[in-house]
Formats: C-alpha cells, sequence, structure tokens
C-alpha cells in the first residue's frame, strides 16, 4: 500500500522535477523492524521514485552498519540523513517518521541541499561563524502541528550547521510511554499523537540497546 495519496505523489513528483541537484536520503533501521521504521522506509522509497532519479536512498542498519551510523551521528531509529552532491553532509536529521504535517519539512530539506544554499542572510552566516564551540540544536516536534515546520529560522540554521559547528536533528518528544522506557526515561525516536477519543499513543521506533534488540511496537 502506497504511503502517499495519488494526489499527494503529484504534488511531490511536481516538486521534485525541479530540484536544482542530486540528494541522497540515508535511512537507517534494523533487521526487525519497527512499525514505523518500515513505514519511513517505504516513504524514503516513493519520494525518490517521484524524482525521476534526483532523489536515491541508501538503507543501512543501526547495528550491523555501525560505522556508517557513528559517522553520520544515528543512535536511533528510524532515522533519514538528507545528505547532498558529492556525499556533502549538512547535518540535517529526521527522527521518527516524518508524517504529518513534517513530510513538508521534509521537502523543504530535500530541496534545500540540492540547492546547496540554506537561504541565510550574509548577517546570519558571519554570526554562525564565530561560534567557538560545538553547538547542537534539536527541534522536538509531532506530526500533528502545524507551526512545527513553519519554525523557520531554525529549519534554515540546522541547515547550515555542521560545517560551522551546529549539527541539528528534528525528533518527536523522547518516549515515555513503552515498557522498554517507561522507567528509565531514555530517549528513542518515539512520536505522541491524540486519538479521536482523546488517549494519548505512543509510535515510532526505539533506541536498541544490543544486536537482537527488537524496538516496541
Amino acid at each position: 500500500m502506497s504511503m502517499l495519496s495519488e494526489k499527494d505523489a503529484k504534488l511531490v513528483r511536481e516538486r521534485l522535477a525541479n530540484l536544482a541537484g542530486p540528494v541522497t536520503l540515508v535511512m537507517f533501521t534494523q533487521e526487525f523492524e519497527c512499525e514505523y521504521c518500515r513505514q519511513t522506509r517505504e516513504l524514503a522509497g516513493e519520494i525518490a521514485g517521484l524524482s525521476s532519479g534526483k532523489v536515491r536512498v541508501e538503507v543501512y542498519d543501526l547495528l550491523r552498519d555501525k560505522a556508517k551510523a557513528d559517522n553520520l551521528g544515528i543512535d536511533k531509529i528510524p532515522a533519514i540523513a538528507v545528505v547532498g552532491a558529492a556525499d556533502k553532509d549538512y547535518g540535517i536529521r529526521f527522527y521518527g517518521i516524518p508524517a504529518g504535517y513534517e513530510f513538508a519539512s521534509l521537502m523543504e530539506a530535500v530541496e534545500m541541499v540540492a540547492k546547496g544554499q540554506s537561504g541565510l542572510s550574509p548577517a546570519t552566516k558571519e554570526k554562525l561563524r564565530s561560534l567557538t564551540a560545538p553547538l547542537e540544536l534539536q527541534v522536538f516536534v509531532t506530526p500533528t502541528c502545524p507551526y512545527c515546520p513553519r519554525d523557520g529560522i531554525r529549519e534554515r540554521a540546522r541547515f547550515h550547521g555542521r560545517g560551522h559547528g551546529v549539527p541539528s536533528t528534528r525528533e518527536p518528544p523522547p518516549c515515555l510511554g513503552c515498557s522498554a522506557h517507561r522507567d528509565r526515561r531514555q530517549p528513542s525516536a518515539h512520536g505522541r499523537r491524540l486519538s479521536r477519543g482523546g488517549s494519548r499513543r505512543f509510535r515510532g521506533g526505539c533506541k536498541p540497546r544490543h544486536e537482537g534488540d527488537v524496538a516496541p511496537k
């Protein structure tokens, strides 16, 4: 079953037709996939399939491909690193499935990486160059929030970052409800949403602790 509706697929195809350069979605999952790991992988594949070859997907196992994960700073799943031409890494990371309003953020990131330009003013870029210590920006989001994708300053700052010590990620709030994390309050790639009945549900993948772990669904 397709992740994108026919209408959405048409819009995505039109946007990707104008990409200024190649983009790679480097996706991390694991052998025993959590529900949203699988859906995130399929979504990345659909985007690539609509791009006429301008977007490609590389899929890695967080445990088996540890060297690759460490190189990109990936420590939980599902995860997507948006990488530009010649493997140029701008530090853009998406943790959890980029669904709902966050899909717009992923599309914007793909377009900015393809251009190789952040859209930041020269004054802002100069200010970032003055940083003397590493700084990590983490933007916590939820797929149901219409304002998260419009967080323009942070969106562009995270894109601009790695060359100036500012890697950044977008991820849902920490998991507080699954059996694997309820007591330890460990961060994971879980997201949250409110069901129609108003009850809180947790969704997404978890950070595996050792080989053989299966992320709870």
